[in-house]
């Protein structure tokens, strides 16, 4: 196994990326059609295009090859990611596997190929993926959240590993002493969360990422015009790509994605009109999505992961206190300064009125 404290020398003249787009002539050779459906003959490298990221351990590369083949020039562009070390790279090529492995249930969900691994470089090349983010696409609210239902599913897949009780408080409590809140209303909320906390013990619903879960993360090509639900189940709907991207070396709450996802959503209505009836609907739809492929995979329900509930409540009070964590004050909140008190009282409505503690009933 590499150190990684050995010398690190990514790539980095334009002479080894020839080297590179030539080792993948015979891939894209074999991708090359003419209008009758003939292979090309012959590609040769004409040039490269490239920028890097230098990220550390990890250098990205994002390369454009002009072959000039028997029937024209083409142009692809690929991801090369260069490692530090062999385990790293081993690391990336081991969750690659993991979700392409759940991405072969479906016939309308990939990972990005991953087209080329060098052991002795440390780099694995991914062809770039196309389609559009699902806000580019004119879809009905609750088709886009069953259909991102679908592809969350995926992404957090087999992996169940217990919640631990200790780490949910230690990081609840963490936020919880830096809001801006006054020391009874720290005292007081931390009593409401307290019982939530002991719930943690029997939940398995963690997971150890596989890629970075994000909207620009999932690219969608239309295969029809006409979309309902009965095409996104079936896979006939739609082509969708999810991009691999490093994520970070934690476990995560699956709950915590959800949450994360619809967190504007939730916020938004519950300013506007005091409720979550449009957020619940809407996760309600995304939930069904979700279940739907825990069944192909033949994972365990959310039941089974939270028997106590969907722990929903408490994780939209994290991603609330986390924005507002990012805020730049020059000054202690008045607490009667009612606009901005507005995360305390969404705080409050969410520990009392519990409005997704039955959530699990609902999908």
């Amino acid at each position: 196994m590499s150190s990684t404290n050995e010398f690190w020398e990514p790539l980095a003249s334009k002479n080894e990326l020839m080297e590179v787009a030539e080792e993948l002539g015979n891939y894209f050779k074999s991708k090359i059609r003419d209008r009758n459906n003939v292979p090309a003959r012959y590609v040769s490298v004409q040039n490269v295009r490239y920028s890097s990221s230098n990220m550390g351990d990890l250098v990205e590369i994002q390369l454009e090859i002009s072959y000039l083949s028997d029937q024209g020039e083409h142009i692809p562009s690929v991801m090369l990611k260069q490692f530090r070390t062999l385990e790293l790279m081993d690391n990336e090529v081991e969750r690659y596997s993991n979700i392409d492995a759940k991405c072969v249930r479906f016939p309308d969900i990939d990972v990005n190929p991953m087209i080329s691994i060098n052991r002795d470089m440390r780099y694995v090349v991914y062809e770039d993926p196309s389609g559009l983010t699902i806000d580019k696409i004119s879809l009905p609210g609750e088709l886009a959240n069953y259909l991102l239902g679908r592809v969350l599913g995926v992404i957090q897949g087999f992996d169940l590993k217990e919640v631990a009780e200790s780490t949910i408080r230690e990081f609840m409590i963490f936020m919880l002493m830096h809001m801006p809140f006054t020391s009874e209303e720290r005292v007081s909320i931390g009593d409401m969360i307290e019982p939530i906390f002991a719930q943690y013990s029997a939940n398995t619903g963690r997971y150890r990422p596989v890629t970075l879960f994000s909207l620009d993360n999932v690219l969608i090509t239309p295969r029809l015009s006409t979309i309902s639900f009965d095409n996104i189940r079936d896979g006939s709907a739609f082509s969708i790509r999810i991009v691999m991207k490093d994520p970070e070396n934690i476990t995560r709450d699956r709950m915590a994605d959800i949450a994360y996802l619809f967190k504007d959503m939730a916020m938004e209505e519950f300013l506007r009109s005091s409720t979550f009836d449009d957020t619940k609907v809407a996760v309600t739809q995304f939930m069904k999505g979700y279940a739907e492929v825990l069944d192909t995979l033949r994972i365990p329900p959310f039941e089974y992961m939270y028997p106590s509930g969907l722990p929903l409540d408490l994780q939209f009070i994290a991603v609330a206190w986390a924005d507002e964590l990012q805020k730049i004050r020059t000054e202690p909140i008045n607490p009667d300064n009612f606009e901005n008190r507005e995360v305390l009282i969404y705080t409050y409505y969410l520990l009392t009125a519990k409005p997704f503690s039955e959530f699990i009933d609902l999908y």
